[in-house]
């Protein structure tokens, strides 16, 4: 009796030698290592060779019966077929943006799109630092300013991504801020329900487009104040990236160059905003004005209000100014109406008032600014409508600023505007 006891005191001792060198051993060095190192493909890899490294040392110098050696491996292999069943199918990609001297890019848009062409944004942080969490594994594009990479990431056990990326420093600002435009004069609200239009999207086109818009034929203006007129048939269906840097809000956004003028279409709250690129800053002894003939369709769906208009900004840590000219219009709204606005948290306030105008009809705009006097000048198809001068000219004069194109959405109703004939230049 004592032997036969002995005997199975003894198998039981081997059989739990052997799930607690398999499985247990494995288990615990891949949670270990993957808590530390969070690759779990690196991880499994490491405890499976401890596994076998264990299974050698306890068949040949410990002697175990292979039968619970070979129990102990079902069972962890049966664990990790079930890890691959329950294992999330994401993983988180991260990595740092820097220009190609090194020097990291701040608080830039960075954006992901994933094997369906879904679309997440991030902005980098202090250190040019970004990071997408729960993203799909599989191929993917990430897109910095114009620098796209792609990659791809097989398997369940796919983790964490490293993937820092270098983009050229001749680039336009990063977003910012955009206010709401003023709105002194309300027009008659409309009595009917405007017809619904689609979602915006990269390659569909607004409705109501004027028919009198010329066709586009690749011209070179011989204004040199000719920034961008969109003849260019090469951009049709998208933009000419190399002129204008995408700063757009995160949200529905969609531009594109079309028969000969550039549509924008915001469906989400915020601002769609197209930045100079040549060069990404201004002094005013370069802009002394910025001009581009602006319209604002009538199958507008924002409740709260929308524009489409023409601004130039700065932004230091000190100093924050923008200056614009729009159009603004609603839903409910029989007339569109126009405005030109100043805002600044050193520089002071400024709006000239508004009056109607109809949708669907190109205006000139255009804002001018005394590189002497910094006296800024607003202009709607040629006539003066207001002027301003900052409180702290001489303050001013030593900025840099950056032209833009912007349309506004209040409550992510749908806005699309219109934009032509982009002119930039010296004071005159």
């Amino acid at each position: 009796m004592n032997n036969e006891s002995n005997q199975k005191k003894s198998s039981l001792v081997e059989f739990l030698q052997a799930i607690s060198a398999i499985l247990g051993v494995p288990i615990v060095l891949f949670t270990i290592i993957n808590n530390i190192f969070p690759q779990p493909t690196v991880s499994l890899i490491v405890a499976i060779i401890t596994g076998i490294a264990l299974t050698i040392w306890l068949a040949y110098y410990r002697k175990i019966n292979f039968a619970y050696l070979a129990i102990a491996w079902l069972s962890l292999l049966v664990i990790i077929l079930l890890g691959f069943v329950i294992w999330p199918n994401t993983m988180t990609i991260e990595g740092f943006v820097n220009e190609s001297d090194g020097k990291p890019v701040i608080n830039e848009t960075v954006k992901y799109f994933d094997y369906r062409n879904q679309t997440y944004e991030t902005q980098t942080d202090q250190n040019g630092f970004y990071q997408f969490v729960d993203v799909p594994t599989g191929k993917y594009k990430i897109r910095v300013r114009t620098t796209e990479i792609q990659g791809e990431t097989r398997g369940l056990l796919v983790r964490v991504v490293q993937q820092s990326i270098s983009v050229s420093p001749e680039t336009g600002p990063t977003n910012t801020p955009t206010p709401t435009p003023t709105n002194t004069s309300m027009p008659v609200k409309k009595t009917d329900t405007p017809t619904s239009t689609s979602t915006p999207t990269n390659t569909s086109s607004p409705t109501n487009t004027p028919s009198s818009t010329p066709t586009p034929t690749a011209t070179i203006d011989s204004d040199p104040t000719v920034y961008d007129n969109f003849n260019n048939p090469t951009y049709d269906g998208k933009w000419n990236k190399s002129l204008w840097a995408d700063n757009s809000f995160p949200g529905a956004t969609a531009i594109e160059q079309q028969n000969g003028n550039v549509i924008i279409s915001r469906q989400s709250s915020g601002s769609s905003i197209l930045r100079t690129r040549r060069p990404g800053k201004w002094t005013l002894d370069q802009l002394g004005f910025i001009e581009a003939k602006i319209m604002l369709g009538s199958n507008i769906e924002t409740l709260s209000g929308g524009s489409i208009g023409i601004g130039i900004d700065k932004y230091t840590s000190q100093d924050n100014w923008w200056s614009f000219c729009v159009i603004g219009g609603g839903q409910d709204l029989i007339e569109a109406w126009v405005n030109c606005h100043t805002d600044g948290n050193i520089h002071g306030k400024y709006s000239t008032d508004s009056f109607p105008v109809q949708y669907n009809t190109w205006h000139i705009m255009r804002i001018e600014i005394d590189p002497d006097t910094t006296t800024i000048t607003y202009f709607i198809d040629g006539q003066q409508v207001g002027s301003y001068t900052p409180k702290d000219p001489e303050t001013f004069k030593n900025t840099q600023f950056s032209p833009l194109l912007n349309v506004w959405s209040e409550d992510g109703g749908l806005t699309i505007g219109y934009a032509d004939y982009v002119r930039i230049g010296e004071f005159r």
